[in-house]
């Protein structure tokens, strides 16, 4: 079964990103080459996280993982 992604609804609308026009994630593709492919938003601003462990940008997707992004937290 091929990658899926769950963009957050407080990332998708803190960012403007319409869920419904997001492109499938493709196996062997990594999470940063999906952020240029997608237009997911800006590399800073993500967080991934995988069956339930957070993963750096460089992360690559293998079939059955669940993806989930989430907006980096801000600490000031």
């Amino acid at each position: 079964m091929p990658p899926k992604i769950e963009i957050q609804p407080d990332y998708a609308k803190l960012y403007g990103i319409d869920v419904s026009s997001m492109p499938k994630p493709i196996e062997g593709e990594s999470f940063r080459d999906y952020i240029k492919r997608s237009g997911v938003g800006r590399e800073e601003n993500i967080l991934i996280v995988v069956d339930g462990v957070s993963k750096p940008l460089s992360y690559v997707f293998r079939g059955n993982d669940t993806i989930k992004v989430y907006p980096m937290s801000a600490s000031g």
